[in-house]
């Protein structure tokens, strides 16, 4: 008789399964420096990170941009995380000023979900460059 090994789990039963320990896992490792506790699961970066994460703020802040980055870069670079709600780049709007239609240097891009948000936020934080400009990213605050 064929013995057939056990079915592997799907990748949504390991998603849920690593999001139920990060739950858990996150009061304990909080409250300790990453010097004092060498973990595995969560590393200094993946705490930076949840710290700076607003619950429910489905919008983040780029700023730091290139003054001649367009919407429709910056759309397609944050609609590959999930679906946006809108999106606000503004442009200097004086036309006697120097800096008329050039970017103001930040950009607000509002998903239609905060995990969209979250999946975005922790793709790009820390390295996201822009035709070789560091781009600071950050949730907006409610």
């Amino acid at each position: 008789m064929l013995s057939l090994p056990p079915p592997s789990p799907t990748p949504s039963d390991e998603a849920e399964d690593v999001g139920f320990v990060r739950a858990v896992c996150l009061d304990d490792l909080m409250d300790t420096s990453c010097d004092s506790r060498g973990d595995d699961f969560l590393t200094c970066m993946d705490k930076d990170i949840l710290s700076r994460i607003i619950p429910g703020s489905k919008t983040l802040v780029a700023r730091h941009l290139p003054l001649d980055v367009s919407m429709q870069q910056l759309r397609s670079l944050f609609g590959a995380y999930g679906p946006l709600h809108g999106s606000y780049l503004p442009r200097g709007m004086d036309p006697r000023a120097d800096d008329y239609g050039v970017g103001k240097g930040y950009a607000h891009m509002t998903f239609m979900h905060h995990e969209d948000a979250v999946r975005a936020f922790r793709a790009l934080y820390g390295q996201f460059y822009l035709r070789g400009q560091y781009v600071a990213l950050e949730f907006a605050s409610l």
